[in-house]
């Protein structure tokens, strides 16, 4: 059974409903019933009696469902281990080869921005310009805790900031101890201050 109409080009356009077992392509289907679509002689769907179905042309972005298995891919997906996506409904899976998720402004780096990626020449995962994990499992950021430290405006805090590790002032600080250089109108001096019991400081030309 068939309803449609015949294109300028010679085509067929519409819907066939029943058995189709021949075709060329990208309509190859072999003795399968079901409700199938055209578009300019190209089938754009297909939903058939064996709980398969796919929506596009041959080529163009297919989306494939397989009723029976719960999975819905791409028709690409699989070919080559290169392109495509597939989502397992039954399993809970989702695989894709060169895989983005971008949400938000990656190009300006928007703090709320959020990029997940499989392209080996990005960050595989970004979330603005204040988190960044790289390839090599290296990560940067801005703030958040690393177990019970705290990175706070560049410096790395124990959770009572009674331990201060502190970079751009090469100083470690605490309530009973200082490490690091001193700034003051005798000039500047290095220091080691171990809560009253050790003192030892030194001018940078290496007078005591």
């Amino acid at each position: 059974m068939a309803a449609g109409r015949k294109e300028d080009d010679n085509t067929f356009s519409g819907v066939i409903m029943g058995a189709w077992e021949q075709g060329t392509n990208g309509n190859e289907i072999t003795d399968t019933t079901g409700l199938y679509g055209f578009h300019h002689g190209a089938m754009s769907y297909a939903f058939k009696d064996d709980g398969t179905a796919f929506i596009g042309k041959d080529g163009n972005g297919r989306i494939e469902f397989d009723g029976t298995q719960g999975i819905i891919e791409s028709a690409n997906y699989g070919e080559n281990d290169k392109e495509g996506m597939q989502i397992n409904l039954k399993e809970g899976t989702i695989k894709a080869h060169n895989f983005t998720l971008d949400v938000g402004n990656t190009t300006n780096k928007k703090d709320n921005s959020i990029l997940i990626t499989t392209d080996l020449n990005k960050n595989p995962l970004s979330i603005g310009s204040h988190f960044i994990v790289n390839w090599k499992g290296e990560i940067t950021a801005t703030g958040g805790y690393i177990g019970d430290w705290e990175i706070v405006e560049g410096t790395l805090q124990d959770n009572g900031g009674n331990i201060i590790l502190d970079a751009l002032n090469q100083s470690i600080t605490g309530a009973n101890i200082y490490t690091g250089a001193l700034h003051g109108d005798g000039g500047t001096k290095s220091l080691i201050w171990l809560d009253g019991y050790l003192s030892i400081g030194a001018e940078i030309n290496g007078k005591v």
